[in-house]
């Protein structure tokens, strides 16, 4: 394991997570709209259009915005910055479980399924990353 995380490999890792998540952030916290009519849209348009919901979606995405330029940052020195790394990949996996309890109890399309592969899978390599450095 010492190996993937040492590698170049894993910083463009972090370098790809950290564009998609600003690409995303950046999107979605300024059309949080449809972010919810792609992966909510069975519910009430009354639910997708409230400025409420709107609202915390907008700072979710704002979240995983800063998330993303985290990444960024942690590429060039990656064991110095794991807290960073540590906090994105918790909330991979905090997205994971949400959007998987969301889709289970009939809330969400099955999108938020499709986007949860990718989440869990970084955010269990992040964690596992923090994991095996955290003596450092």
């Amino acid at each position: 394991m010492k190996k993937i995380f040492e590698s170049k490999l894993f910083r463009h890792l972090l370098g790809i997570a950290g564009m998609v998540n600003i690409i995303a952030g950046t999107f979605f916290a300024f059309f949080p709209n449809l972010f919810l009519h792609l992966f909510y849209k069975d519910q009430p348009e009354v639910v997708i259009t409230s400025p409420t919901i709107q609202s915390i979606i907008t700072l979710m995405f704002i979240f995983i915005l800063i998330i993303g330029f985290g990444y960024i940052w942690s590429m060039k020195d990656p064991v110095r910055n794991k807290l960073y790394i540590l906090i994105g990949g918790l909330g991979k996996l905090a997205a994971v479980l949400l959007w998987t309890a969301s889709y289970i109890q009939g809330f969400g399309s099955y999108l938020l399924l499709v986007a949860s592969v990718n989440d869990v899978g970084l955010g269990i390599l992040f964690v596992g990353f923090y994991l095996h450095y955290r003596k450092d």
